[in-house]
């Protein structure tokens, strides 16, 4: 039986109940009394509801979470402006958790940063939140995440497409490895997150 349903409604749930304020933990359930700051992480919540609507036609589950899921989205609209507009600031955890060469100590650190992936998180909820709001009758809401994507969009554009090159790089490394900067995963996003 590969019906899930049950399973992504439940593990919603406990993301909802081990965040705090408008902070969702990076995994649930958590020991964590304060959740990080890791939108490549924490994007579960709000992706894992958009996909259940989309794949398993759940919007049941948009309607229950939304609240948080607005309060939460809010919160990093406030957070993705408070240094360079419409990018998110990395604060040293996970962001491309496998990426080759990541420093030892901490292990979740990539060579090339989390500012990219973070950032693109952000736009992928943004983007989400305005469709789910749109479905809701929530115009407002819709426009001000739709808005904030576009934002994202045009700021991510602008600060990681290396013109030159001609790809997206996060604009920052490490030096800790004598591998190439080049990452796939950055140009991945951008492909896939449009």
């Amino acid at each position: 039986n590969f019906d899930t349903s049950n399973f992504v409604a439940q593990f919603m749930h406990n993301i909802r109940d081990t965040s705090y304020g408008s902070r969702i933990n990076e995994y649930s359930p958590s020991g964590q009394k304060a959740p990080s700051e890791s939108p490549t992480w924490s994007q579960a919540y709000v992706n894992g509801i958009y996909a259940a609507w989309h794949e398993g036609g759940q919007f049941s589950l948009s309607e229950e979470h939304y609240e948080f899921m607005r309060t939460h989205a809010d919160y990093w609209i406030q957070e993705i402006n408070k240094e360079e507009p419409w990018i998110w600031e990395w604060r040293g955890r996970l962001g491309d958790w496998a990426s080759p060469n990541g420093t030892i100590s901490p292990t979740t650190m990539p060579s090339e940063g989390g500012t990219l992936y973070d950032t693109a998180a952000v736009y992928r909820v943004m983007a989400e939140m305005a469709e789910i709001a749109a479905a809701m009758g929530k115009e407002e809401d819709a426009q001000k995440y739709q808005d904030a994507a576009d934002n994202i969009r045009t700021a991510f554009h602008n600060t990681f497409y290396n013109v030159e090159k001609g790809y997206y790089e996060s604009g920052y490394w490490n030096g800790e490895t004598n591998r190439t900067q080049y990452r796939q995963s950055s140009n991945l996003l951008a492909l896939y997150y449009g």
